[in-house]
Protein backbone atom coordinates (compact mmCIF):
# COMPACT_ATOMS: atom_id res chain seq x y z
CA UNK A 1 0.00 0.00 0.00
CA UNK A 2 1.49 3.30 -1.01
CA UNK A 3 1.27 6.23 1.82
CA UNK A 4 0.65 10.06 0.68
CA UNK A 5 0.36 13.42 2.32
CA UNK A 6 -2.39 15.54 1.09
CA UNK A 7 -0.08 18.49 0.10
CA UNK A 8 2.05 16.33 -1.72
CA UNK A 9 -1.33 15.00 -4.00
CA UNK A 10 -2.37 18.24 -4.31
CA UNK A 11 0.54 19.23 -5.72
CA UNK A 12 0.52 16.47 -8.52
CA UNK A 13 -3.08 17.23 -8.66
CA UNK A 14 -2.68 21.02 -9.81
CA UNK A 15 -2.06 21.92 -13.51
CA UNK A 16 2.09 22.49 -13.01
CA UNK A 17 4.13 19.49 -10.93
CA UNK A 18 8.07 19.80 -10.25
CA UNK A 19 8.52 16.08 -9.58
CA UNK A 20 11.77 14.14 -9.52
CA UNK A 21 12.60 10.33 -8.82
CA UNK A 22 14.54 9.50 -6.37
CA UNK A 23 16.37 5.82 -5.95
CA UNK A 24 18.26 4.47 -2.70
CA UNK A 25 20.52 1.42 -3.06
CA UNK A 26 21.71 -0.30 0.24
CA UNK A 27 24.06 -2.89 -0.13
CA UNK A 28 24.81 -5.90 2.02
CA UNK A 29 27.44 -4.29 4.23
CA UNK A 30 24.76 -1.10 4.75
CA UNK A 31 26.68 1.11 2.12
CA UNK A 32 23.86 3.72 1.25
CA UNK A 33 23.84 4.63 -2.17
CA UNK A 34 21.11 7.68 -3.25
CA UNK A 35 20.46 8.92 -6.61
CA UNK A 36 17.95 11.45 -8.69
CA UNK A 37 17.04 11.90 -12.23
CA UNK A 38 16.39 15.47 -11.56
CA UNK A 39 19.20 18.05 -12.86
CA UNK A 40 21.05 18.51 -9.56
CA UNK A 41 21.72 17.04 -6.78
CA UNK A 42 18.76 16.87 -3.88
CA UNK A 43 19.07 17.50 -0.49
CA UNK A 44 16.42 15.02 1.59
CA UNK A 45 15.80 14.46 4.96
CA UNK A 46 19.66 15.43 5.25
CA UNK A 47 20.58 12.78 2.40
CA UNK A 48 22.54 13.92 -0.37
CA UNK A 49 20.84 12.58 -3.98
CA UNK A 50 23.25 12.55 -6.34
CA UNK A 51 22.15 13.85 -10.19
CA UNK A 52 23.20 11.36 -12.29
CA UNK A 53 22.36 10.48 -16.23
CA UNK A 54 20.00 7.11 -16.11
CA UNK A 55 17.54 5.39 -17.79
CA UNK A 56 15.09 2.83 -16.65
CA UNK A 57 12.07 1.27 -18.26
CA UNK A 58 8.83 2.14 -17.43
CA UNK A 59 7.13 1.55 -13.67
CA UNK A 60 3.93 -0.92 -14.21
CA UNK A 61 1.72 -2.08 -10.99
CA UNK A 62 0.44 -6.27 -11.91
CA UNK A 63 -2.96 -7.05 -9.90
CA UNK A 64 -1.44 -10.57 -9.94
CA UNK A 65 1.26 -12.44 -8.04
CA UNK A 66 3.72 -11.99 -11.09
CA UNK A 67 6.81 -11.08 -10.41
CA UNK A 68 7.41 -7.41 -11.33
CA UNK A 69 11.06 -6.37 -12.76
CA UNK A 70 12.66 -2.91 -13.56
CA UNK A 71 15.55 -2.57 -15.67
CA UNK A 72 18.20 0.59 -15.02
CA UNK A 73 21.04 1.16 -16.70
CA UNK A 74 23.65 4.07 -15.35
CA UNK A 75 27.31 5.29 -15.28
CA UNK A 76 29.83 3.97 -12.49
CA UNK A 77 32.23 6.37 -11.14
CA UNK A 78 34.94 6.20 -8.23
CA UNK A 79 33.11 8.22 -6.18
CA UNK A 80 29.57 6.22 -6.43
CA UNK A 81 29.15 3.26 -8.05
CA UNK A 82 33.07 1.74 -8.86
CA UNK A 83 33.32 -1.07 -11.73
CA UNK A 84 35.71 -2.78 -9.75
CA UNK A 85 32.83 -2.99 -6.61
CA UNK A 86 30.41 -4.09 -9.22
CA UNK A 87 32.24 -7.24 -10.91
CA UNK A 88 33.63 -7.87 -7.21
CA UNK A 89 29.91 -8.53 -5.69
CA UNK A 90 29.58 -5.93 -3.49
CA UNK A 91 26.20 -4.49 -5.16
CA UNK A 92 24.64 -8.14 -5.54
CA UNK A 93 21.06 -8.48 -3.60
CA UNK A 94 21.27 -5.01 -2.59
CA UNK A 95 17.85 -3.50 -1.62
CA UNK A 96 16.73 -0.62 -3.76
CA UNK A 97 13.82 1.53 -3.09
CA UNK A 98 12.09 3.82 -6.05
CA UNK A 99 10.06 6.56 -5.37
CA UNK A 100 9.27 10.36 -6.43
CA UNK A 101 9.23 13.79 -4.48
CA UNK A 102 8.65 17.39 -5.19
CA UNK A 103 12.11 18.52 -5.80
CA UNK A 104 11.46 22.46 -5.24
CA UNK A 105 9.54 21.21 -1.78
CA UNK A 106 10.92 17.87 -0.30
CA UNK A 107 9.33 18.62 2.60
CA UNK A 108 5.74 17.20 1.11
CA UNK A 109 6.90 13.86 1.28
CA UNK A 110 8.03 10.59 -0.45
CA UNK A 111 5.93 8.69 -2.62
CA UNK A 112 7.28 4.93 -3.43
CA UNK A 113 6.84 3.67 -6.31
CA UNK A 114 8.76 -0.19 -6.04
CA UNK A 115 11.18 -1.51 -3.38
CA UNK A 116 12.75 -4.76 -4.15
CA UNK A 117 16.39 -6.29 -4.84
CA UNK A 118 19.16 -5.59 -7.69
CA UNK A 119 18.87 -8.69 -9.81
CA UNK A 120 21.70 -9.47 -12.12
CA UNK A 121 24.03 -6.43 -12.51
CA UNK A 122 26.63 -6.37 -15.41
CA UNK A 123 29.09 -4.04 -15.82
CA UNK A 124 29.76 -2.55 -19.28
CA UNK A 125 32.29 -3.36 -21.56
CA UNK A 126 34.79 -0.63 -22.57
CA UNK A 127 32.28 1.54 -20.90
CA UNK A 128 32.22 3.02 -17.40
CA UNK A 129 28.45 2.28 -17.21
CA UNK A 130 26.26 -0.71 -15.59
CA UNK A 131 22.74 -2.26 -16.07
CA UNK A 132 21.19 -4.11 -13.44
CA UNK A 133 17.44 -5.12 -13.00
CA UNK A 134 15.14 -4.23 -9.77
CA UNK A 135 13.45 -7.61 -8.74
CA UNK A 136 9.69 -7.41 -7.42
CA UNK A 137 9.20 -8.20 -3.50
CA UNK A 138 7.07 -11.22 -5.11
CA UNK A 139 10.34 -12.92 -6.75
CA UNK A 140 11.33 -14.65 -3.71
CA UNK A 141 8.19 -16.52 -3.85
CA UNK A 142 8.95 -17.29 -7.32
CA UNK A 143 11.91 -19.59 -5.89
CA UNK A 144 11.66 -23.41 -5.89
CA UNK A 145 12.29 -23.96 -2.20
CA UNK A 146 13.31 -27.36 -0.97
CA UNK A 147 15.26 -30.91 -1.40
CA UNK A 148 15.66 -33.65 -3.28
CA UNK A 149 16.30 -36.85 -2.25
CA UNK A 150 19.63 -37.98 -4.23
CA UNK A 151 22.98 -39.99 -3.39
CA UNK A 152 25.25 -36.74 -2.59
CA UNK A 153 25.17 -35.50 0.84
CA UNK A 154 22.82 -32.38 1.51
CA UNK A 155 24.92 -30.77 4.61
CA UNK A 156 27.95 -28.61 3.85
CA UNK A 157 31.10 -29.38 5.19
CA UNK A 158 30.73 -27.73 9.05
CA UNK A 159 27.23 -26.86 8.83
CA UNK A 160 25.30 -27.89 11.69
CA UNK A 161 23.98 -31.37 9.65
CA UNK A 162 27.49 -32.38 9.05
CA UNK A 163 28.76 -31.48 12.47
CA UNK A 164 32.45 -31.75 11.35
CA UNK A 165 34.24 -28.60 13.83
CA UNK A 166 36.18 -26.59 11.05
CA UNK A 167 37.72 -24.20 13.61
CA UNK A 168 37.07 -25.87 17.27
CA UNK A 169 37.23 -23.54 20.64
CA UNK A 170 40.29 -23.18 22.52
CA UNK A 171 40.94 -25.38 25.38
CA UNK A 172 40.48 -23.43 28.40
CA UNK A 173 41.18 -23.97 32.38
CA UNK A 174 38.83 -26.08 34.24
CA UNK A 175 36.81 -26.83 31.46
CA UNK A 176 34.48 -30.10 31.35
CA UNK A 177 35.39 -32.14 28.20
CA UNK A 178 33.61 -35.33 26.77
CA UNK A 179 35.13 -38.10 24.84
CA UNK A 180 35.00 -37.26 21.25
CA UNK A 181 35.65 -33.39 21.92
CA UNK A 182 37.80 -31.63 19.40
CA UNK A 183 39.39 -28.50 20.60
CA UNK A 184 42.40 -25.79 19.35
CA UNK A 185 45.38 -24.56 21.67
CA UNK A 186 46.63 -21.41 20.83
CA UNK A 187 50.17 -21.02 19.43
CA UNK A 188 49.87 -24.59 18.04
CA UNK A 189 48.93 -24.00 14.47
CA UNK A 190 47.68 -26.38 12.30
CA UNK A 191 46.93 -29.12 15.11
CA UNK A 192 43.32 -30.26 16.89
CA UNK A 193 43.11 -31.99 20.09
CA UNK A 194 40.93 -35.50 20.49
CA UNK A 195 39.69 -35.88 23.60
CA UNK A 196 40.20 -39.65 24.46
CA UNK A 197 39.32 -39.48 27.76
CA UNK A 198 36.55 -37.57 29.27
CA UNK A 199 37.77 -35.20 32.40
CA UNK A 200 37.89 -31.71 33.68
CA UNK A 201 41.23 -29.95 32.26
CA UNK A 202 43.73 -28.47 34.58
CA UNK A 203 43.65 -25.30 36.89
CA UNK A 204 45.17 -21.94 35.68
CA UNK A 205 48.74 -22.31 36.17
CA UNK A 206 48.88 -26.17 35.90
CA UNK A 207 48.21 -26.02 32.46
CA UNK A 208 50.14 -28.44 30.93
CA UNK A 209 52.78 -28.30 27.55
CA UNK A 210 51.09 -29.70 24.90
CA UNK A 211 52.97 -32.16 22.60
CA UNK A 212 52.12 -31.46 19.08
CA UNK A 213 53.10 -34.66 17.46
CA UNK A 214 50.29 -36.46 15.48
CA UNK A 215 48.81 -39.16 17.55
CA UNK A 216 51.28 -38.06 20.67
CA UNK A 217 48.71 -37.84 24.23
CA UNK A 218 48.75 -34.84 26.47
CA UNK A 219 47.25 -35.15 30.13
CA UNK A 220 45.54 -32.32 31.11
CA UNK A 221 44.02 -32.21 34.86
CA UNK A 222 42.02 -35.85 34.53
CA UNK A 223 41.38 -35.42 31.00
CA UNK A 224 43.85 -36.71 27.92
CA UNK A 225 43.88 -35.56 24.48
CA UNK A 226 45.38 -36.90 21.46
CA UNK A 227 47.06 -34.66 18.31
CA UNK A 228 45.70 -34.30 14.99
CA UNK A 229 46.05 -32.25 12.00
CA UNK A 230 43.43 -30.02 11.67
CA UNK A 231 41.43 -29.78 8.95
CA UNK A 232 41.80 -26.06 8.46
CA UNK A 233 45.11 -24.58 7.34
CA UNK A 234 46.66 -21.04 7.03
CA UNK A 235 48.05 -20.42 3.65
CA UNK A 236 50.28 -17.24 1.82
CA UNK A 237 50.34 -16.69 -1.66
CA UNK A 238 53.54 -17.15 -2.96
CA UNK A 239 55.20 -15.36 -6.21
CA UNK A 240 52.98 -14.04 -9.58
CA UNK A 241 49.63 -15.34 -8.53
CA UNK A 242 47.06 -15.29 -10.97
CA UNK A 243 42.75 -14.83 -10.55
CA UNK A 244 42.40 -18.25 -11.46
CA UNK A 245 45.55 -19.98 -9.99
CA UNK A 246 47.46 -19.71 -6.62
CA UNK A 247 50.91 -20.59 -5.24
CA UNK A 248 50.88 -21.12 -1.93
CA UNK A 249 52.60 -21.69 1.58
CA UNK A 250 51.30 -23.30 4.09
CA UNK A 251 51.89 -21.94 8.09
CA UNK A 252 52.76 -25.75 9.21
CA UNK A 253 53.56 -28.91 6.83
CA UNK A 254 50.08 -30.91 5.65
CA UNK A 255 51.45 -34.95 5.58
CA UNK A 256 47.50 -35.53 4.74
CA UNK A 257 47.34 -33.21 2.01
CA UNK A 258 50.52 -33.79 0.29
CA UNK A 259 49.65 -38.33 1.04
CA UNK A 260 46.32 -37.15 -1.28
CA UNK A 261 46.53 -34.91 -4.45
CA UNK A 262 43.05 -34.06 -4.11
CA UNK A 263 42.72 -33.33 -0.15
CA UNK A 264 41.41 -29.73 -1.16
CA UNK A 265 39.36 -30.51 -4.07
CA UNK A 266 35.97 -28.76 -3.44
CA UNK A 267 37.39 -26.96 -0.63
CA UNK A 268 36.78 -23.64 0.70
CA UNK A 269 39.21 -20.46 0.46
CA UNK A 270 38.54 -17.87 2.68
CA UNK A 271 40.81 -14.73 2.44
CA UNK A 272 42.21 -13.26 5.71
CA UNK A 273 44.26 -10.55 4.00
CA UNK A 274 44.87 -7.94 0.57
CA UNK A 275 42.01 -6.84 -1.02
CA UNK A 276 39.70 -10.07 -0.92
CA UNK A 277 39.78 -10.04 2.78
CA UNK A 278 36.42 -11.08 3.95
CA UNK A 279 35.44 -13.14 0.66
CA UNK A 280 35.12 -17.20 0.33
CA UNK A 281 35.93 -18.99 -2.88
CA UNK A 282 35.75 -22.11 -3.76
CA UNK A 283 38.48 -24.21 -4.95
CA UNK A 284 38.56 -26.53 -7.67
CA UNK A 285 41.40 -28.57 -7.63
CA UNK A 286 44.92 -29.30 -5.07
CA UNK A 287 47.72 -30.59 -7.22
CA UNK A 288 48.94 -31.90 -3.71
CA UNK A 289 52.08 -30.12 -3.46
CA UNK A 290 51.56 -25.93 -3.66
CA UNK A 291 49.13 -25.04 -6.26
CA UNK A 292 45.37 -24.01 -6.08
CA UNK A 293 43.51 -23.93 -8.90
CA UNK A 294 39.93 -21.64 -8.49
CA UNK A 295 36.34 -22.29 -10.01
CA UNK A 296 36.07 -18.43 -10.86
CA UNK A 297 38.25 -15.61 -10.45
CA UNK A 298 38.73 -13.57 -7.43
CA UNK A 299 36.34 -10.56 -6.81
CA UNK A 300 39.58 -8.16 -6.61
CA UNK A 301 43.41 -8.59 -7.33
CA UNK A 302 45.17 -11.13 -5.56
CA UNK A 303 48.55 -10.08 -4.34
CA UNK A 304 51.90 -12.18 -3.18
CA UNK A 305 51.99 -12.11 0.64
CA UNK A 306 47.93 -12.41 0.99
CA UNK A 307 47.22 -14.74 3.79
CA UNK A 308 43.94 -17.09 3.52
CA UNK A 309 42.26 -19.88 5.47
CA UNK A 310 41.56 -23.05 3.39
CA UNK A 311 39.32 -25.96 4.27
CA UNK A 312 39.05 -29.33 2.48
CA UNK A 313 36.72 -30.29 0.16
CA UNK A 314 34.10 -32.72 -0.03
CA UNK A 315 32.83 -34.63 -2.34
CA UNK A 316 30.11 -35.28 -0.92
CA UNK A 317 29.66 -39.25 -1.26
CA UNK A 318 29.16 -41.96 1.19
CA UNK A 319 33.12 -42.79 0.96
CA UNK A 320 34.65 -39.61 0.86
CA UNK A 321 32.33 -39.02 4.04
CA UNK A 322 33.40 -42.66 5.82
CA UNK A 323 37.27 -42.38 4.82
CA UNK A 324 38.25 -38.77 4.83
CA UNK A 325 35.89 -37.46 7.86
CA UNK A 326 35.07 -40.45 9.54
CA UNK A 327 31.50 -38.91 9.96
CA UNK A 328 29.11 -41.53 7.88
CA UNK A 329 26.97 -41.25 10.93
CA UNK A 330 25.74 -37.74 10.00
CA UNK A 331 25.67 -38.17 6.32
CA UNK A 332 22.77 -36.87 4.55
CA UNK A 333 22.55 -38.78 1.28
CA UNK A 334 20.48 -41.61 0.00
CA UNK A 335 23.09 -43.89 -2.25
CA UNK A 336 21.10 -46.71 -2.12
CA UNK A 337 18.11 -45.33 -3.52
CA UNK A 338 17.31 -46.48 -6.25
CA UNK A 339 17.77 -44.53 -9.41
CA UNK A 340 15.78 -43.75 -12.67
CA UNK A 341 16.78 -46.52 -14.90
CA UNK A 342 14.97 -49.01 -11.87
CA UNK A 343 11.97 -47.12 -12.40
CA UNK A 344 11.72 -47.39 -15.85
CA UNK A 345 13.01 -51.09 -16.12
CA UNK A 346 10.46 -54.09 -16.75
CA UNK A 347 10.39 -57.50 -16.68
CA UNK A 348 12.56 -59.65 -19.75
CA UNK A 349 13.03 -62.97 -20.64
CA UNK A 350 16.32 -63.27 -17.87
Amino acid sequence: MKTDTAAFFAHRSGAVVTLACCWEIERKDGALFTFTDHDQDLVIDDVTYRAVAYERTAVSDEGSFAVDNLEVTAPMTDDSIAADDVRAGLFDAAEIRLYVVNWADPSMGKLFLRRGTLGELAAGHGVDVFTTELRGMMQPLSQSIGEVYGPGCKADLGDRRCQIDLSPAAITRELEVNEGDIYSVAGIPGRQFVVIVAGTTAVEGEAPEYDSTLEAETVDGTATLIAAEAWARTITVDADPTQMAIDVIFDVADSRAAADSSWYDYGVLMWLTGANAGYAQEVKSWDGASTLALWLPAKLEIAEGDTATLYPGCAKTRAVCRDKFANVINFRGFPDLPGIDQAMSYPDAN
